[in-house]
Parts: C-alpha cells; structure tokens; sequence
C-alpha cells in the first residue's frame, strides 16, 4: 500500500525493526547496569571474589549483547530504512549508477586531497554514484578523527564530520586550488615541503571583501585561480553557502569540484529513539537537496 508517495508497509516493517534495536539497547544499558550493581554491591562484603566474578561475567555478557545488537538488529534497520530512502528519495531525484549503503569513499582518496588533516580514524559510508541533470557525481558520509592519549585523558578530535561530493567541472583545470571557510578547523591547505608529493599552494586575496572574510583560498597557481574564482562564480559560493547547513570546502584536482559540508552529522543515519515517518522522507530529500543546489547554483550543467 501506498499513500500520498510513501510505502506504508515499508515504515511498518521499519518502525519493527526499529522497536526491536532500541529494546536491545535498552537490554544492553541493563546489563551494564546489574553487573556494576551487583558488583559495587558485594565489593566490601566477604563475598568480594564473588563481585569480581560477578564484574568479568557481566562484562563479558553485557559486550555479547552489544555485538548481537549490533549485528541482528541494528544493522538491518538501518539497510532496510537506506533501501526506502533508496526508493522514496534518490531514485526520485537522480539517475542512480550505484547506491552502497556499507561502503564510502577509501581513506586513501580522502588522504590524497589534502583537505583535511590526516587523523587514525576513518569513517565513510552511504557511497552513492550517479547524475543529476546529466552531470555525474559521487557522494558519500565521511568522518576523520584523531584520538590521542595524555597520561589518564584520551581525547578525540574531530577534523570532518559530514557529506563529500565530488562532481566533474567542466572546466580545464591543473593545479590544485582549495577553499575553505574561515572557522573551519582545518581551515588551512597544504604548503608544500620536503615530501614531494604534497602541493605547494599559497593564500590568495580577492576583491570582494565579503569573500575574504568569509573564505580562505588556497592555491598552486594565482592565475588560474583567479580565472576559475571569477566574480560571478565568487558570488554563486557564497550563494550557495548561504542555502546549506554546516561549513563548506570547496576543492579542485584534475578537473573534479569536490564540495564538503562540515555539517557534524551523519546525515543517513536515523535515530532508534524516534518512529520513522513520512516525514522522514521530508528531511532526507531535505539533505539530499545538497547535490541539486551544487549542480544549479553553480551551474555545473550549463557549464557543459
């Protein structure tokens, strides 16, 4: 059955598995939560052999829990409810070539674009490969960490945390050239050095005075970067910036446009807290909206 474009037996089945992942979280913090009581409990008692006992087997079946959870139940909700955003969203607004809800971008790929600092953790899924008014685009979620430990104190840092597009640019380009928000923590580029492999760029400045205060350039050659950053294309950035939740990058490399929003989401992950609606639907072609005001505002499609 289907009512006003959304599969209500898809959202039954959803929202099922959506009950059984959140009982299993629930099941987890319980289990947690008897082990540390029973523990805590018996610590100062004769019994205290049995609380240490007591801790280990309840670690061991609290992590059991959670490794089920997360296998049988997590896990199917959440390709079950990708597979209807498939369905209801991106086959809707796109030609879609491949849609892989497991698999993103290889962290190596991410690495060679010098865009962000390197951290050792890396997180990319939701890959989709296809075209929006016949131009190609690649996208998926990406996440790069850095976790380090201080003495007692592990902290993680986190460098990006949103959505990666790369789109063809018709245009010839053949040095590399980024743009960056100015508050964005890794709002710096790459300066070259002893290790060949990395550009040398240097800050370019402007005319327009709300770009310069907005946006960082960094580029290999000033030349090209002012005949690619033209006026107008200046002004079609920062219109676009202006349309999109979270802070952008802008990158080029051979002849790609790479557009990354530091939005600080995993924006195809729902929530097992909160029943799937239609209007869910709402907010995921809400995000998805991304790729068709990339394409539009900056005329990509024109540009062909």
């Amino acid at each position: 059955m289907k009512i006003m474009g959304v599969n209500k037996m898809s959202l039954k089945e959803i929202n099922k598995l959506r009950i059984r992942t959140l009982l299993g979280n629930i099941l987890t913090i319980g289990c947690f939560g008897a082990t540390f009581v029973l523990f805590f409990t018996n610590i100062d008692s004769p019994n205290a052999e049995y609380a240490i006992l007591t801790l280990i087997f309840g670690m061991i079946i609290a992590i059991a829990v959670i490794i089920l959870v997360e296998n049988k139940l997590k896990a199917p909700y959440l390709l079950k409810y990708k597979e209807w955003v498939r369905k209801e969203v991106l086959e809707e607004m796109f030609q879609i070539d491949t849609y892989n809800p497991t698999e993103g971008f290889e962290q190596g790929f991410v690495e060679s674009t010098f865009f962000i600092p390197r951290g050792n953790i890396f997180i990319s899924d939701d890959y989709i490969k296809g075209s929006y008014n016949d131009c190609p685009f690649e996208r998926s979620d990406v996440v790069v960490q850095r976790r380090q430990r201080t003495g007692k104190t592990t902290t993680t840092i986190t460098y990006f945390r949103g959505s990666w597009t790369v789109l063809e640019y018709p245009k010839q380009i053949s040095k590399y050239l980024f743009i960056s928000e100015v508050d964005l923590f890794s709002a710096s580029a790459p300066s070259g050095g002893f290790l060949q492999d990395i550009p040398k760029t240097h800050k370019v400045k402007f005319e327009d005075i709300g770009f310069n205060e907005n946006f960082r350039v960094f580029a290999e050659d000033e030349h090209e970067a002012f005949y690619v950053l033209n006026p107008p294309f200046i002004e079609k950035i920062m219109e676009l910036e202006s349309k999109i939740e979270g802070r952008m990058m802008i990158g080029f490399i051979n002849n790609k446009i790479h557009i990354l929003f530091d939005s600080g989401t995993n924006q195809m992950e729902p929530s097992v807290f909160f029943e799937v609606t239609e209007d869910s639907i709402k907010k995921a072609r809400e995000e998805m909206q991304v790729i068709v005001d990339i394409v539009e505002t900056l005329r990509l499609h024109e540009l062909r």
